[in-house]
């Protein structure tokens, strides 16, 4: 969608590694389809009330498309299977065990069942798929079907509903590699799915490469026989029960081991070092104080213990490791960096969120200072000591060429300028100011991408506290640029958060891709220049006071990408002729007061992506008010005539009709999310779109008919969560989706490599909450009278309350009463679980925004900027 690439220096960075993170690249051999954990899907069923969460396989990687059976009939339109660690700790089952017990399997585990011929038909029926998609899935049992299959490589049942039980078999598989069992809550044993049926049989004659167990219950006695695997290279075990991995040391075939966020302590992991094979050690978010036997290791290459209580003492010997190249050490105890300076094979440290060595903060220091009655011994003074201890070691590793010390309380890097090896460098939300980097030059001959935001610089209560210095003295902020000038090599700059004013200079950069400047004191005065850069492609310019963007269309041949929101002038920036960067793809103005848009949507511009949404302005210290919105309907006027646009978004906007969409002739994708003025009878432009495939309404109240969208020739995804739409007010849009194959229930709808994905997403809406009352109803109605309810495991937060009706049978009347109570139960529950799920989440959401407070200071500085082109001058508070 036209956004930079995942290389590009981002001013608003994810390195916080106190959320799970994959740190890891997949293997370029097999990939486990539908890995990624963010994008789910409802969609809904034309045939009945059932109804899936499906998550969308990545770019690339295939995936069958699943038959009805693949409808989970206990799970709610919407609900999520995702299980975080209270959901992991719902179920309980006992483990498997090795034995090849062929008789009378099923009855190991509650609840398990043969495959009934509907089941059996659509399993033989994916025999001779080479990577198959059953996840969410609710098959009893698959695996002595399976079994027959002689072609299958990759298998995908992330968070289906199948017991341990169910994929005895899959071992039988000669060709399997990759199979992913991830999300799977009643998963408590991987002995079944290791084992292969054959008499006399043990895991070692299991074929299986990679095994994605992540967020299940498995404990220790579940993970039993994997170190015989012959040719397990990948295991995933991260967020689940274990804290023990120490069998898996007897392997002699794994590669990769990932067990992040378990209970496994020092003794956890005694013996891993003996792994010939292990490359790969991920035990962050563990219980780990010490590393003192993985130290040993002399295969490990990437060793990631990010979020763990080790300190300097628990890294001793880590210099030794002779392969080791990539350390995550993020948010530990680890105070000294300068330990890994006798490294050989070091690439690339990562040490975020760090209490280096001397890096006292520089506003804790001021005020100690200040508040001082008596002098403070020349000891503890810091002009006695070396700021740069905890780091300075770094310097010496010879393989070194990645370095992130960001948001570290760090405030120069003079001893990391004498590396020879280092390429890229960030220092993200610290104290580097321009003395701080007074050296930098001599990284020219190395140095290819550059990242140094600065933090607040004030921490006084009182205005009278900020001392005024001169602008180019700052302690503690980046102000000058001519240092940075001087790296001839560098391709990405992110000089975000600082207070640098003239860039003039950097148009002698002669390679630079990426520039970042968010939130700085440039002006257009202080840009003139850059146009010069022939090779510059990604230009930031978010959160700053430049009016116009005319300058840039002398030049700039190469420019793809331009972003300008949250403009600093509330009476508008002006884009002026940027339809003659012939290379411009995609423009982001949101928030921003553009004064000559009607201009633009008539120049013939060749952009095909506009983001221009209007939510809430960041400041210096956060959010700020919003100004009144500007996108309007009469402002779109004439959007249509830009030829190339493909994806528009105006969330959030004040658009009162679509007309201006209609004719839009290379328009696919529009986003009208939480556009309080739209109204039903406003879609029917869409029909006059020829080319639209995916249109978002979602957050928009008054929208509670979209039949209107089923004559879109070319729609492929709908999404409408949080709106007012009924089972009524779909179902063209259903059967429209449906009839793409009429053999195909809505489940087979998700799609399959070789068609389109049609998606339908009504999350929190009416139609969602009819089709699941539907399905608890007619569930309640298929039980016999005189049985008990089905016995089931216990439930997952996830998951709605089962029915219960009084089932006394015999008259009309106690029918339509069990009806009735069949509904008010259902809908009471299913209030009471949304109404937790909402809690949950958002308890999580305001605990993993919790920043420590030296991070939290509003930036209080004055801002100077140029009102108007060299004429006025405005100071600004």
């Amino acid at each position: 969608m036209g956004k930079p690439s995942s290389e590009s220096i981002s001013t608003n960075s994810n390195d916080d590694r106190r959320f799970p993170t994959n740190t890891t690249e997949e293997d370029d051999s097999v990939l486990v389809a539908a890995h990624n954990t963010s994008n789910k899907y409802c969609v809904f069923n034309p045939n009945g009330p059932s109804t899936n969460n499906i998550p969308r396989p990545p770019s690339g990687a295939a995936s069958k498309a699943p038959s009805s059976l693949l409808t989970p009939s206990r799970h709610a339109p919407g609900s999520s299977l995702l299980l975080d660690s209270s959901a992991v700790a719902g179920d309980s089952y006992n483990s498997g065990s090795y034995s090849n017990n062929n008789n009378n399997n099923n009855n190991n585990y509650p609840g398990n069942h043969a495959p009934s011929a509907e089941e059996l038909a659509t399993l033989k029926s994916y025999l001779n798929e080479k990577e198959l998609n059953l996840s969410m899935s609710a098959f009893t049992t698959l695996g002595s079907t399976l079994s027959l299959s002689s072609a299958l490589r990759v298998l995908n049942l992330r968070g289906s509903s199948i017991q341990p039980e169910g994929l005895r078999g899959l071992a039988d598989i000669p060709t399997l590699q990759s199979i992913c069992v991830s999300h799977m809550r009643r998963l408590t044993s991987l002995v079944p799915l290791i084992t292969p049926t054959a008499e006399g049989s043990t895991p070692k004659h299991c074929m299986i490469q990679e095994i994605d167990a992540q967020c299940t219950p498995l404990g220790n006695d579940g993970i039993r026989g994997l170190q015989m695997l012959p040719k397990l290279r990948k295991l995933d075990l991260s967020m689940t029960r274990l804290n023990d991995v120490g069998k898996l040391s007897e392997s002699t075939s794994l590669k990769e081991l990932i067990v992040a966020g378990t209970q496994i302590n020092n003794h956890g992991v005694t013996g891993l070092e003996t792994i010939p094979t292990l490359v790969t050690l991920n035990v962050s978010r563990t219980k780990l104080t010490s590393l003192k036997g993985i130290v040993r290791s002399k295969s490990i290459e990437t060793l990631l213990f990010y979020s763990c209580k080790i300190n300097d003492a628990g890294i001793l010997g880590i210099q030794k490791m002779p392969r080791l190249a990539n350390v995550d050490l993020s948010t530990t105890k680890v105070t000294n960096l300068s330990v890994f300076s006798e490294s050989t094979a070091l690439r690339s440290i990562k040490a975020q969120w760090l209490a280096l060595r001397n890096c006292q903060d520089i506003i804790q220091e001021r005020r100690t200072q200040k508040n001082s009655s008596t002098t403070m011994p020349p000891d503890s003074s810091l002009a006695w000591k070396d700021l740069e201890e905890g780091y300075s070691g770094l310097a010496n590793v010879l393989t070194l060429d990645t370095v992130d010390l960001s948001f570290n309380p760090i405030r120069s890097i003079h001893s990391l300028c004498r590396s020879q090896s280092i390429k890229h460098l960030y220092l993200r939300r610290t104290r580097i100011d321009s003395e701080g980097i007074r050296d930098i030059y001599k990284l020219s001959k190395t140095l290819e991408s550059f990242a140094v935001t600065n933090i607040a610089d004030s921490n006084f209560e009182d205005e009278e506290d900020i001392e005024e210095e001169p602008s180019t003295t700052k302690a503690g902020v980046l102000v000058d640029v001519k240092d940075v000038a001087c790296l001839h090599k560098i391709t990405k700059l992110d000089l975000s958060f600082t207070d640098v004013y003239d860039l003039r200079l950097l148009q002698s950069l002669p390679v630079l891709k990426e520039l970042s400047i968010v939130e700085t004191l440039v002006t257009v005065d202080g840009l003139r220049g850059i146009e010069k850069i022939k090779t510059l492609e990604f230009l930031d310019l978010s959160q700053t006071s430049v009016l116009s963007l005319q300058f840039l269309t002398t030049g700039a041949p190469n420019l793809k990408t331009i972003l300008l929101k949250s403009n600093r002038n509330e009476r508008g920036v002006r884009l002026g002729n940027i339809e003659k960067l012939k290379s411009l793809k995609h423009l982001n103005i949101g928030d921003t007061v553009v004064e000559d848009i009607k201009t633009f949507w008539t120049s013939g511009s060749m952009i095909e992506e506009i983001v221009w949404p209007w939510k809430d302005r960041r400041g210096p210290s956060g959010v700020i008010p919003s100004l009144e919105c500007w996108v309007t309907s009469e402002r779109m006027n004439g959007v249509h005539r830009l030829t190339q646009l493909k994806v528009l978004d105006i969330s959030n906007s004040n658009v009162h009709d679509l007309k201006f969409l209609e004719d839009a002739p290379a328009l696919t994708q529009v986003i009208l999310d939480s556009c309080r003025l739209l109204r039903n009878d406003m879609l029917r432009s869409f029909t006059k779109v020829p080319l639209v495939e995916v249109i978002n309404l979602a957050n928009n109240a008054h929208i509670s008919d979209v039949n209107i969208l089923a004559t879109c020739p070319k729609l492929r995804e709908l999404y409408l969560s949080n709106t007012g739409v009924t089972t009524e007010g779909v179902r063209d849009i259903v059967q429209r989706f449906a009839s793409t194959n009429p053999a195909n229930t809505l489940s087979k709808l998700n799609g399959s490599p070789s068609t389109p994905q049609n998606v339908l997403v009504i999350h929190n809406t009416r139609a969602e909450e009819e089709m699941s009352l539907a399905q608890d109803f007619d569930e309640e109605e298929e039980r016999p009278r005189d049985s008990p309810p089905p016995s089931a495991p216990r439930r997952d937060i996830h998951s709605p309350a089962p029915v219960k009706a009084d089932r006394r049978g015999g008259s009309k009347d106690n029918a339509n009463a069990d009806s009735s109570e069949v509904r008010r139960s259902s809908s009471k529950k299913r209030r009471k679980r949304d109404d937790s799920m909402n809690l949950r989440e958002a308890s999580v959401l305001i605990e993993n925004s919790l920043t420590p407070a030296q991070f939290r200071i509003p930036r209080r500085r004055r801002v100077s900027f140029v009102a108007a082109d060299a004429t006025e001058t405005k100071q600004f508070e």
